[in-house]
């Protein structure tokens, strides 16, 4: 793996995140800035061929933003929220974008940009994580240590380690089972933005059921929020997610902030599962929506941290690493984009 964006693909680069949620892509210069970008909603019922073509004039779009001809693009990485398989470039998991799953992107994006443009673009493909844990160790939080481990709190939870050579996708969210009390349930059940927003709406039908709409307006003011206020009860409940839940608790919620708290306990939990099985970690950087914009979740995380450190079963990996090196990420959403451009140093699962 190189250590610098330059010694990639020379020229123009386009480097692309696909979120649960969002859609964010960027063309990447020489020098490692952003010429142009762009934001889309990702759609939980798009098939990869679809998501293809949406990328092609993604691409389009930019070129023309910044004035570039398609020929000159050098090359074009993609991250996706999903384990691939190192042997074909399929994703194997793709949790919150479940018809990607079987789908070989990087394959399927070059072959598009060769019908569409005969154009011949070297194409890599890889987890978010694994694009975020780069975009972070060589432009953000993770710059001046060598081994970094990279957490994200959104719509989902994912992780990736890497040591400026080696870089592995760790897909804590599903691999993980952190809580005694409820060991059947992995981290992305207990943390992951789309399963609080669910276990919330479960939680306010019962409150409705047996209190009422007016007790369940006691009992949290979420449903207050200006996108929640219309329609049936039902249908105010299927717009809800963790955003909901996040606005509540900056407006002093306590429901909705012990939601968020609860879930750091578990991201605590689960991160000191990974020093024990680690690489002697020097820093670890913890971001996505949730851990981000919700008001005290990392220091609680730290906080979390540091208890299971100092607690008899702790091993030696565990105490050792400096919890006042949990750190927030230093990236917005220039992270996926630039992170994933370095995947075509032979980071990720090329394909020419």
């Amino acid at each position: 793996m190189s250590n610098n964006v330059e010694e990639a693909a020379p020229g123009h680069r386009l480097g692309v995140d696909v979120g649960g949620t969002k859609i964010a892509a960027g063309l990447v210069d020489g020098t490692g800035r952003i010429v142009a970008r762009q934001r889309l909603a990702s759609s939980v019922d798009e098939s990869a061929e679809a998501l293809t073509e949406r990328l092609l004039d993604l691409l389009q779009t930019l070129c023309d933003t910044s004035k570039l001809p398609i020929q000159e693009v050098s090359g074009a990485a993609l991250g996706f929220p999903g384990d691939f398989d190192g042997a074909s470039g399929a994703l194997r998991t793709c949790p919150n974008l479940p018809l990607l799953v079987g789908s070989r992107p990087a394959a399927l994006f070059a072959a598009a940009c060769r019908r569409r443009w005969h154009l011949d673009l070297p194409v890599a493909a890889d987890n978010d994580t694994v694009v975020a844990v780069l975009g972070e160790a060589h432009f953000g939080a993770g710059r001046g240590v060598r081994r970094l481990l990279y957490v994200t709190v959104s719509t989902g939870v994912g992780g990736a380690r890497y040591d400026g050579q080696r870089c592995v996708n760790l897909e804590p969210g599903l691999r993980l089972f952190p809580s005694p009390e409820s060991p059947d349930r992995c981290l992305e059940e207990l943390a992951g933005g789309a399963h609080l927003a669910r276990r919330a709406r479960r939680q306010l039908r019962r409150w409705a059921q047996s209190l009422g709409q007016d007790g369940l307006g006691r009992r949290t003011s979420v449903l207050r929020h200006p996108e929640l206020l219309s329609g049936s009860l039902e249908e105010r409940l299927g717009r809800l997610t963790a955003r909901h839940l996040g606005a509540a608790a900056a407006a002093g919620d306590a429901w909705s902030r012990g939601l968020f708290w609860a879930a750091a306990e578990h991201v605590a939990a689960a991160l000191s599962l990974l020093l024990d099985e680690g690489w002697g970690e020097q820093r670890i950087v913890v971001g996505g929506a949730i851990a981000q914009r919700v008001d005290g979740f990392l220091p609680r995380v730290r906080q979390g941290l540091r208890r299971r450190q100092a607690s008899p079963e702790a091993t030696e990996s565990r105490r050792r690493f400096p919890a006042e090196e949990l750190v927030a990420a230093g990236l917005g959403e220039e992270r996926g984009i630039l992170g994933a451009v370095l995947l075509l140093s032979g980071g990720g699962s090329l394909v020419t």
